[in-house]
């Protein structure tokens, strides 16, 4: 293979040629954590943690761009190294960004080609489009999706240990220089204990939560309480799917109040 941006990126191909990658899911809060298959799935809060959820929303989304960024300057690097992005259903933004990163525009797909210069690296940084895919030949791939941002990082298992540590050290230097006088980059001091405490709620729900509740109608049925009141709740199957539904709704409105209050001004 040549590297030539006229070809596509495959990265079933990739991995073909290169049986020793192994893709990792790429997160400041943990660093790279490698995966069972071929795809990643953006981290849930029992794995983010509670130092990481009790940061404020726009230091975690800062620092979420510095890893991307920094990860993306790596592949740069290599001489031949290319890129794949855009947005679905959205053939003039893709196009714009083509033409900002002096890309083309492929016919196949309509997504933005070409190399990946320190230019197009702020660019794609900046924009973050719905999908990136990146190819540096024997370095690294990357497949990144960017609503939630989420990374994936194909690379030798025996590199990951040293470009993780490489990757949080850079991704805190980047919070301390961020860092106002008086203030920590960890969480404000002014509300630190309100943050610390929704986040550990965040976490525990996440962790735990699913369990408690199943467990909880499942005590109710024993005990003979239809919480719908219909007699039905005995059966099994009519258990699972109203435990699964409320379990759900509960995790839907934990965590649309927790990213509400995370909004609310210092």
């Amino acid at each position: 293979m040549d590297g030539s941006i006229d070809e596509r990126i495959d990265l079933g191909r990739l991995k073909a040629e290169r049986f020793t990658w192994r893709l990792f899911l790429a997160h400041p809060a943990f660093g790279l954590e490698e995966t069972d298959g071929h795809t990643v799935i953006a981290p849930g809060a029992g794995t983010l943690g509670v130092a990481w959820l009790a940061l404020d929303v726009a230091e975690q989304r800062a620092r979420e761009r510095d890893l991307l960024r920094e990860l993306l300057s790596r592949a740069a690097r290599h001489p031949v190294a290319r890129f794949e992005a855009g947005w679905w259903r959205r053939e003039g933004a893709t196009a714009d960004l083509a033409r900002r990163c002096g890309a083309s525009v492929s016919d196949l797909d309509g997504v933005a080609c070409g190399a990946l210069t320190d230019d197009a690296v702020s660019i794609l940084v900046e924009t973050l489009p719905q999908v990136i895919v990146v190819e540096a030949l024997e370095e690294m791939a990357l497949q990144v999706d960017g609503d939630p941002l989420c990374i994936g990082v194909w690379t030798d298992r025996w590199k990951a240990p040293a470009l993780e540590r490489e990757l949080l050290d850079h991704v805190w230097d980047e919070a301390r220089r961020r860092e106002r006088p008086g203030t920590s980059v960890d969480v404000s001091r002014r509300r630190e204990v309100n943050r610390v405490l929704r986040a550990s709620l965040v976490v525990a729900w996440d962790r735990h939560g699913g369990k408690i509740a199943l467990a909880a109608f499942g005590l109710a049925a024993l005990l003979g309480w239809h919480p719908l009141g219909n007699g039905d709740w005995a059966d099994a199957a009519v258990l699972l799917v109203g435990g699964l539904a409320t379990v759900l709704g509960i995790d839907r409105l934990i965590n649309r109040w927790y990213r509400r209050t995370q909004r609310e001004p210092e």
